[in-house]
């Protein structure tokens, strides 16, 4: 056998009996979801409050940035504070956001993989169970 052939039959794990998900893929979306916990509760759970928090933090950051704008805007210069608070709360305002799509996006995926695993294994929607009967 080759030398990248055996490598390959290395890295493959097949799944489990029970059908968890291989040892290998888990340690891989524990890594990629970063601070979506796996097992600890239902993603989607997660994920809604990750979507609050966001919410929250950005309805925070654009307070203070219309606070810039008021406190210029009793000097005469509103200008100048729309865009200090643009500079500055602007990016943090925008960083937090794009944080919280991708993470949308990796927790979507897993998601497709893992029912993915269900309908192979049989269970589920699109399984290999009979479909009910009509009455």
């Amino acid at each position: 056998m080759t030398e990248g052939a055996e490598r390959f039959m290395e890295t493959v794990v097949p799944p489990n009996e029970d059908g968890a998900p291989a040892p290998s893929r888990e340690a891989y979306w524990r890594k990629r979801l970063g601070r979506i916990r796996l097992g600890a509760e239902p993603v989607a759970e997660q994920l809604e409050r990750y979507r609050r928090v966001t919410i929250t933090f950005i309805a925070v950051a654009g307070t203070v940035g219309l606070m810039f704008v008021g406190l210029f805007t009793a000097f005469r210069q509103p200008v100048v504070g729309a865009t200090v608070a643009l500079v500055l709360m602007g990016p943090l305002m925008l960083v937090c956001w794009l944080d919280f799509v991708r993470l949308r996006g990796r927790v979507a995926e897993y998601q497709r993989e893992t029912e993915g695993e269900v309908r192979k294994d049989g269970g589920g929607p699109g399984g290999s169970e009979p479909p009910p009967p009509a009455a």
